[in-house]
């Protein structure tokens, strides 16, 4: 799906338009689409834990853990934009640099070159695949605790989406 490498485009390569124009509403129906499946599964989440804590006398604790969630997703947007998002990974000679020119070096170029498109808006349904397997694991942590957490960090995920979406 990526074409661009930042190691060859530079980390901020300029939007490259189409000589026929945008259909910018049908990219921005194609980013919706990819949006709604991510963002009914983590507020359904967010629903049913908010629920149980209710029930249980919990909500405090639910609402202390969903803050330290937030503030761990605004930790994690940042340092992630600003040291792997837009810096150039070259292929080296070294294991570790190959590990991350594969890993990270395409990864949004294409944004950047082409921000109207569809298909480079969103993470779609890759987050699922780490969800899927850290959610489960946190309800082995007290109630409210590590489950709260997650679940702040992946709605954070799904509304910077919908923010970047809109502008």
């Amino acid at each position: 799906m990526y074409t661009l490498l930042k190691s060859v485009a530079g980390p901020h390569p300029e939007p490259t338009f189409p000589s026929g124009g945008v259909d910018q509403a049908a990219e921005a129906r194609r980013s919706r689409g990819r949006m709604y499946v991510v963002t009914v599964i983590y507020l359904a989440c967010f629903a049913t834990l908010t629920w149980f804590a209710i029930r249980s006398g919990n909500a405090v604790r639910l609402l202390a853990f969903y803050a330290a969630g937030v503030a761990l997703w605004t930790f994690v947007e940042y340092t992630s934009h600003r040291w792997l998002m837009h810096r150039p990974f070259p292929r080296g000679d070294r294991l570790g640099s190959r590990v991350l020119h594969y890993l990270f070096d395409a990864m949004h170029a294409d944004h950047h070159a082409r921000p109207w498109d569809g298909y480079f808006i969103n993470g779609h349904l890759d987050t699922l695949i780490v969800s899927s397997v850290v959610l489960p694991l946190s309800f082995l942590a007290p109630p409210y605790t590590a489950s709260a957490v997650l679940v702040a960090f992946f709605t954070c995920y799904v509304a910077e989406e919908w923010c970047h979406h809109g502008m």
